[in-house]
């Protein structure tokens, strides 16, 4: 059915980094829930009614919230689709982050509403109806495998436009599939045994639908906060720079997303003595290549490398020397000279990576001892940098 109904609804269907078949698919699955959850909503309630279970009607009450989350999908995918503007230049496709934090607390208050129900009925167990116990027992049926199909179609849309929305929308018709089996087979047991356990079996499943909901309000934050870029992103910019034939090497590589709209920036060392309108050229290339082949939009600072100077060519190694005796994690780049004034001076970049246990200070303080030791007529300055990918 998703094969068919993609195929039927969305051109181009493997276009996904194309902003419209990208609202495509979120607008397919916003309709497929409204009309879905709506349904189910629709029976559960009418059923919850006639049998007089609490648990029944607070499920359909359930999918019906799950139809509001659908209506939200629908418009944030809308809005996402706006094309840039003076006031946001890079997109409106965070939107889509927005409309993934609100179903993540619609889940989180679902959960607390159903415990507070559950605990009542533990209090004051409520008696229900059983004369059309196969009835139910058919709606809660039908209900499961519908939500069961929704849950797959949601996931299987989130992964191919990576989705943290639809990720969402699919985590939460999963938990509805788990709480409306508890509903299931409690009245199963009430049925055969007479034992009701409505309520306990409703406040386990609603705390966790709340550990759940928690879960994807920290998903979904993660990256409105600003999170490290996928891996699969990672390799494909590194590959690219690691072969351009006329780089020595590349350093503060970074990288920010906005949707399917990729930003990166990054340093390139290249030969001084290379013609300086060549070197230009070449990171023109470079760029537009990035955006023709990948659509990021990559900018590329030059740093000029002086190949044929013995002192600094010595100095590199003196420096790398120093710090991996320090520690091999830590890297450095961009070592250059300043002989203005009257004193000479040498500035580099120490890189340390993520949980380096000495302070930043304590590090520039050990090489520049170390370094002065070998070079005591130049001032050291040294700049820290954290990998930001």
């Amino acid at each position: 059915m998703y094969k068919l109904l993609v195929k039927l609804f969305i051109k181009n269907k493997d276009d996904v980094h194309n902003i419209r078949v990208r609202t495509a698919y979120g607008s397919l699955c916003g309709v497929v829930g409204i009309i879905s959850n709506i349904f189910i909503a629709l029976m559960k309630i009418i059923t919850g009614f006639i049998t007089g279970s609490i648990a029944i009607s607070a499920d359909g009450v359930n999918s019906l919230t799950d139809g509001a989350s659908s209506i939200v999908t629908l418009i944030a995918f809308r809005l996402s689709s706006s094309p840039p503007d003076s006031k946001h230049p890079f997109g409106h496709e965070r939107i889509e982050y927005i409309s993934g934090l609100i179903v993540s607390f619609v889940i989180l208050i679902i959960g607390i509403f159903l415990a507070q129900s559950s605990i009542q009925k533990i209090i004051s167990p409520v008696s229900i109806n059983l004369d059309l116990f196969y009835v139910l027992v058919g709606v809660l049926v039908i209900s499961i495998l519908i939500k069961v199909w929704q849950s797959r179609f949601y996931f299987l849309a989130s992964k191919k436009i990576n989705s943290s929305s639809l990720k969402a929308s699919s985590f939460d018709s999963l938990t509805d599939v788990i709480s409306t089996t508890t509903v299931l087979v409690s009245m199963i047991i009430i049925k055969f045994t007479g034992i009701n356990l409505d309520g306990y079996l409703g406040l386990v499943v609603s705390l966790f639908i709340i550990y759940s909901g928690i879960k994807l309000v920290k998903e979904t934050i993660s990256p409105l906060l600003g999170e490290a870029p996928e891996e699969g992103l990672i390799d494909t910019i590194k590959n690219k720079l690691n072969n351009i034939p006329e780089s020595l090497g590349y350093h503060d590589l970074v990288i920010h997303t906005y949707g399917t709209r990729v930003f990166a920036t990054a340093h390139l060392e290249m030969d001084a003595s290379e013609d300086i309108f060549m070197t230009h050229e070449i990171i023109d290339r470079v760029e537009r290549e990035f955006y023709l082949e990948y659509n990021i939009n990559m900018v590329i600072h030059m740093d000029p490398v002086d190949l044929n100077d013995e002192t600094y060519q010595k100095m590199i190694r003196d420096v790398e020397e120093i710090i991996k005796s320090i520690d091999e994690v830590v890297g450095f780049h961009d070592l250059r000279f300043d002989c203005h004034g009257n004193r000479n001076s040498v500035l580099f970049d120490v890189v340390v990576p993520d949980g380096f246990k000495m302070k930043d200070k304590d590090l520039k303080k050990k090489i520049n001892e170390k370094l002065k030791k070998i070079y005591p007529d130049y001032d050291v300055i040294i700049m820290i940098d954290h990998y930001y990918i």
